[in-house]
Order: structure tokens, then sequence, then C-alpha cells
């Protein structure tokens, strides 16, 4: 009796992790910033860049190869 007990325990969760999965969850999608969408050109003084990545570490990882990659040019004045 004990045994018959324990299959149809067994059986009701074996047969429980068959089931259809569930549709995952939607979060609402917020809106990107505008500094984000319109990065700010590159000028004389400064380079502008958006990192993004699972972490900060991540993103500033990436940041830090994008300015690397870029062609960059140094002019210097030398006053006698």
């Amino acid at each position: 009796m004990n045994l018959l007990k324990l299959s149809l325990i067994g059986i009701v969760f074996l047969g429980g992790g068959c089931s259809k999965p569930s549709a995952p969850m939607k979060t609402p999608h917020k809106p990107y910033p505008s500094w984000y969408l319109n990065i700010t050109p590159d000028n004389s003084s400064y380079f502008y860049c958006v990192g993004s990545g699972k972490t900060k570490d991540e993103a500033i990882e990436k940041i830090i190869k994008t300015i690397a990659n870029k062609n960059i040019s140094i002019t210097f004045n030398v006053a006698n």
C-alpha cells in the first residue's frame, strides 16, 4: 500500500514538471535618455562615449576600448 502511494506521488511530481512552460513576463520598455541616443560629438578637448554592460565595470571597459580605437592626432606648439 505504501509503495502504491509513493509511486502515485512520484508520478504526480514527475508529471508536473512536464507541463507547458508559461510565457515569460514582459517588463515595460523604458525610453532611452536623450544623452544616450544623441551622443555629443568629440571636440578638440574631449572625447564622448556611451557604454553599456551587465555591470558598471563592463560598461567602463567598453568605453575605454571605444576611446582607445579612435584616431587621435596630437599637435605640440613649442615656444622658444
